[in-house]
């Protein structure tokens, strides 16, 4: 298996990110993700556009829609300001505090 498509922390695009392998994105993109395979957005990774992936996990921010064949997987400290569209949505909580 190839190793993933990787927009490391440093960079920035602007324009629509299209792929039939795996993406990670730790930078920030001005523009849509349209994939058939995996999409990581990194804790770092920005995403002013839509993402579509076969699955999706978003640890950073994406302002757009998202939409996975499968899943999506909202990680602690991930944010979506859009719609969400897939089998199935996983939301990563903290763990419950317990008491004294």
């Amino acid at each position: 298996m190839p190793p993933p498509t990787i927009i490391d922390e440093k960079s920035q695009l602007k324009g629509i990110l299209r792929g039939s392998g795996d993406m990670e994105i730790l930078g920030i993109l001005e523009g849509n993700v349209d994939c058939s395979a995996r999409v990581c957005i990194g804790s770092r990774g920005i995403v002013y556009g839509d993402v579509s992936g076969a699955e999706v996990e978003i640890l950073g921010r994406v302002e757009g829609d998202v939409s996975a064949e499968t899943s999506v997987t909202i990680r602690l400290g991930g944010e979506v300001t859009g719609d969400i569209s897939a089998d199935a949505v996983h939301v990563e909580k903290e763990p419950a505090q317990e008491s004294a």
